[in-house]
């Protein structure tokens, strides 16, 4: 061993005495105060030793899952108490300042009193000055507040009239909420997805698979018919790209003329259907005996349906007694059977909700050499989501809408090299 340094002094016991067993037992106690809220050699025996009834560990299924490092660290709270802060001193209403002028104060209340008692006097004097004015008018004579009633009548209206508010005023008063008309209307019934035609099925029957067809083929047929009629409008004789404009303004002068004509004899002498036709071109243009045959025509044909009607008319009068046995018999026939009649399901008008119309469903047709032989050779066809949006479009849950196509920003800029610049 060394040898032991001295400790004559104070400055020397200080520097070479050894307090490490003292700081650690100083760090033990305040660990067991921060843990325990106090020492543990202070502590009652009662929170310090427990009877241990608990079945044996070795019996028990070991947790295995460790507590987390974060549940550790969280659950390290200090029990020493906080240093509370410095409670506030109330203040008191009835403190007296030690310097405080006394003299003054009190004649400054003393001012404040009497200003009180002249407004009071003053505030008096002229409700006096009004009910004595308004003392001798009639009801007639009162003149309304600035809300348009009057303030003393309790028998007035609870709600006051906004006849004084300008034009400015009126988007700030309360408005009552209105209900949608779309409450009182009931729902469409109608199924979210529309079920196909069986004849879409991967192994349809014969029958099926032809009404599906030819519903494709109507389908297509009206398509093509409607394009045919745009074109039969804008449709022109090939010859008059040839002429000139004197000449083609020169031959629609005299044509004009010549309908003129046409169109009052027409009116003098036959009946108008009330039907207005296109202007006949070179090709379809009739003459004047064709004109006249036809209005004479159809004047025939209109007294013949005329003669029709009436003839009509009478066998249903002659008749009207045997109707009136059938009625009665079917009525008498209708009370006596109790099975109710089917009812006939109307189909569903849709409302037009937007500017753009409601599309009809595509038909997928498959023709019959094209029909897989197994599920496994099917090729899947439509789309899930499109027929989704239609049934929401249909059901009035949505307007019909179009697909909108993202536009350009900028525009398409050409750029010529210099050998192809034309300076025209």
């Amino acid at each position: 061993m060394g040898k032991q340094p001295s400790r004559k002094t104070k400055t020397a016991w200080r520097k070479n005495v050894d307090l490490s067993k003292i700081e650690t037992s100083l760090a033990e106690i305040e660990v067991e105060r921060r843990q325990h809220g106090k020492p543990l050699h202070q502590q009652p025996d009662e929170s310090l030793f427990v009877i241990d009834k608990k079945p044996d560990p070795k019996y028990k299924i070991a947790d295995r899952r460790g507590v987390l490092r974060l549940d550790q660290i969280l659950a390290q709270r200090s029990k020493i108490p906080s240093f509370s802060t410095r409670p506030k001193q109330e203040k008191s209403a009835f403190r007296v300042k030690v310097n405080r002028n006394l003299k003054g104060e009190a004649a400054l209340i003393q001012k404040l009193v009497e200003k009180a008692k002249i407004k009071s006097e003053i505030k008096r004097k002229g409700v006096k000055a009004i009910q004595t004015k308004t003392a001798n008018l009639s009801a007639k004579d009162v003149q309304l507040g600035k809300r348009g009633r009057e303030p003393w009548d309790d028998g007035m209206a609870e709600q006051p009239e906004y006849a004084h508010l300008n034009e400015y005023v009126k988007a700030t008063l309360p408005v009552a909420v209105k209900k949608p008309k779309t409450v009182a209307s009931a729902p469409v019934d109608l199924p979210a997805v529309a079920i196909p035609p069986p004849g879409t099925s991967y192994n349809p029957t014969y029958e099926s698979h032809q009404e599906l067809l030819q519903l494709a083929v109507d389908k297509e047929e009206s398509r093509l018919a409607k394009i045919e009629q745009v074109k039969r409008k804008l449709w022109y004789p090939p010859e008059l790209d040839l002429l000139d404009d004197e000449t083609f303004f020169d031959d629609q002068d005299n044509a004009d003329d010549e309908d003129d004509d046409a169109a009052q004899e027409g009116v003098n002498g036959v009946v108008a259907t009330g039907i207005i036709k296109r202007p006949a071109t070179a090709e379809f243009r009739k003459t004047r005996k064709q004109r006249l045959e036809m209005a004479k025509r159809v004047k025939e044909e209109y007294e013949l349906e005329k003669k029709r009607t009436e003839k009509r008319m009478n066998k249903e009068l002659n008749r009207l007694g045997e109707i009136k046995k059938t009625l009665e018999q079917n009525k008498s026939t209708a009370e006596g059977s109790e099975t109710p009649q089917p009812a006939i399901q109307q189909k569903h008008k849709q409302k037009r909700l937007g500017p753009h119309k409601q599309k009809d469903e595509p038909i997928d047709v498959v023709l019959t050499d094209e029909l897989p032989d197994t599920l496994l050779q099917l090729k899947p066809e439509g789309n899930t989501f499109q027929d989704l949006f239609l049934g929401i479009q249909k059901r009035e849950l949505v307007e019909p809408r179009k697909p909108v196509s993202k536009k350009r920003k900028f525009k398409v800029k050409t750029y010529e090299s210099h050998d192809y610049k034309r300076f025209v």
